[in-house]
């Protein structure tokens, strides 16, 4: 779970969902199922998302207000067991 925008975001099993408030629960706004395995840790640094899949290493994911998308825009080329990831900075992710 993650704070973005004043939305939330989860990785629920190899789905990243976006939810809004509503009146009397939780509404989803988008998701994307574009993650190959288990998504373990979701980290947020301003407009940019970072999803960490158990098997596959780090994605960076982009919103996109207008199309209401969530976009993976970059992958790590070596796939890497991970079980947390700690972001350094807006570029590197350890």
């Amino acid at each position: 779970l993650a704070a973005f925008n004043g939305k939330l975001l989860a990785g629920v099993g190899r789905m990243l969902r976006l939810y809004d408030i509503g009146r009397r629960k939780l509404l989803r706004k988008c998701e994307n199922r574009h993650i190959p395995n288990l998504i373990a840790d979701v980290k947020t640094v301003r407009q940019r998302i970072y999803v960490s899949d158990v098997q596959e290493s780090i994605f960076c994911v982009k919103y996109k207000k207008r199309e209401n998308q969530l976009i993976i825009f970059a992958d790590d080329t070596n796939p890497r067991w991970i079980t947390n990831s700690c972001v350094l900075d807006y570029d590197t992710v350890a």
